[in-house]
Parts: structure tokens; C-alpha cells; sequence
């Protein structure tokens, strides 16, 4: 049944929080709702993908997904990454989905022709995929075939857990190395030389696109 991206999201006001100390929580909250509408834009015009998943616990956040033609998943019980992805994919397996492709939703630079190149990369064979952070530490996109093959290890080191589990089932392993996958905004360094890229603070660099996209 194709492939389905997944997007795990938090509340709008509570994603981002290691940012809390640089940045307002209104502007913490604006950048996290910029964060999700270009992720969903990005996934939604990308020609490879059947579904577009959102999951998250956020009303609001699931009811945009559906303005942009996305699915929503409400995550069920305490809030936790690894967990809810496992919910969202024992779901695509009892609906017979061949692939899914997890990515985390503060990827500033995603490209649409990236995520193509990652999906082909992944091809239709069974085994991972992976894009590590730039620190070669965190998973910032995952594709697994089938679906349920891997047990999520995102958090401290997930890139180095999800490539040894890989190892130990012997599954095809590929490291996908893109610029637009490996800069997340994580930390406060993250977000500063983000800012300084483009000379401008976020806050104002996300109101045309808000006022484009809501």
C-alpha cells in the first residue's frame, strides 16, 4: 500500500523547549507552528508520498493536517516520541503499508527535491534508511521497510541505536547524507546561526509565510 510519511508534533506550545531560555513562548509557539506548516507543505507537494501523517495530541495541530490534506493520528496516553510512532505504525502495518519515512518536524532547510532523493535512495527493497544530524548523534529521517522492523530509539544517540539495531537484524543499512536533513533547530546554538543565515529574526521571517500557508 505505498508509503506514508509520519511527522510526530508536539503541542504548539510545548515543542522547542530547550529554546525557552532564548527565545518568548509566543515566538517559541510561532516558530513551532512555522516548523510544522513547512514540514507539512514540503511532504504534501512531494510526488512519492501516498500519505501524509500527522501525529500529535494537538487538536489544533491535526486540524490544520487536514486543511492540507494530511491524515491525522491523535496520540493516545502520556506524551512520548518513540511510543507514539509505535502506535502510528502498528497502524500502517494492519493496513498492509510497505514503507514509512519518520521525520521530526524542525527541520528549517527541508527541501522537497531532498526528501525525493532520500525516498530513492530508500528504493522499494526491504531494509533502513537513515539521515543523521549534523552531529551525527540524532535520526532527523528514518525509513523503514517494512513497517515494524525496527523498535524507535529516538532521543540521546538514536542515530548510532538505530543503525546497531539494523546491524544486529542484518537489515540493508544506508546513511543518507543531505544538508537539508542534517540542520535541526535543537538547540540554542541551532537557532542563532539559523537566525544569522538570513539576517533576520524568526518571529519576522515567519509571518509571510504563516499568513501563505494558514
Amino acid at each position: 500500500m505505498g508509503l506514508w510519511a509520519v511527522v510526530p508534533v508536539k503541542p504548539l506550545n510545548q515543542g522547542k523547549s530547550r529554546l525557552s531560555k532564548t527565545i518568548t513562548p509566543e515566538d517559541r509557539r510561532q516558530l513551532n507552528l512555522w516548523l510544522y506548516l513547512q514540514t507539512l507543505r514540503v511532504l504534501c507537494e512531494t510526488k512519492e508520498i501516498d500519505e501524509v501523517w500527522i501525529v500529535s495530541q494537538d487538536p489544533e495541530v491535526l486540524a490544520m493536517a487536514k486543511i492540507w490534506g494530511a491524515r491525522s493520528f491523535e496520540e493516545i496516553g502520556r506524551m512520548d516520541l518513540n511510543a507514539a510512532l509505535e502506535q502510528v505504525t502498528r497502524y500502517a502495518e494492519e493496513r498492509g503499508v510497505d514503507q514509512l519515512l519518520i521525520l521530526p518536524v524542525d527541520l528549517p532547510c527541508l527541501q522537497k527535491d531532498d526528501v525525493s532523493f532520500f525516498i530513492r535512495k530508500a528504493g522499494k527493497n526491504a531494509g533502513v534508511v537513515i539521515a543523521p544530524d549534523r552531529r551525527l548523534t540524532g535520526t532527523n529521517a528514518l525509513m523503514v521497510n517494512p513497517p515494524g522492523c525496527m523498535v524507535y530509539q529516538f532521543g540521546d544517540d538514536s542515530f548510532a541505536l538505530h543503525c546497531q539495531q539494523a546491524r544486529n537484524k542484518e537489515m540493508p543499512l544506508k546513511i543518507c547524507d543531505l544538508p537539508s536533513l542534517k540542520f535541526d533547530l535543537d538547540l540554542p546554538e541551532d537557532y542563532l546561526e539559523y537566525k544569522d543565515m538570513f539576517a533576520v529574526p524568526i518571529g519576522q521571517e515567519c509571518s509571510e509565510p504563516l499568513a501563505q500557508m494558514v
